[in-house]
């Protein structure tokens, strides 16, 4: 299936992939053009599995870092009290602005 915008036009995505391989001693750069409903976590993990020299995929879109698969993949980081703290002030900065 191919996305469409609302004016019938074709929809492309164009990424900048990062495969971290065992084989390099640099990341090696792909540029990849997505043109229908796979999601880039789904070409990421494809990237991935096609070596197994492959550790890691990186994807960027316009220099910004998007996502990591494999090795590269930032790890769940629990909640921390300073992170509870902080939104415990901006919910009370929010209901009352004058605390602020």
């Amino acid at each position: 299936m191919v996305r469409l915008s609302e004016a019938g036009t074709l929809i492309m995505s164009n990424y900048d992939f990062v495969i971290h391989d065992t084989r390099y001693s640099t990341p090696v750069p792909r540029q990849v053009v997505i043109t229908g409903e796979e999601t880039i976590e789904i070409i990421a993990m494809r990237v991935l599995a096609e070596s197994r020299h492959h550790r890691g995929v990186e994807v960027f879109q316009f220099g910004a870092r998007l996502i990591g698969v494999g090795s590269v993949a930032k790890p769940l980081r629990m909640p921390t009290r300073l992170d509870a703290l902080n939104a415990s002030l901006s919910a009370r900065t929010e209901a009352d602005p004058k605390n602020a």
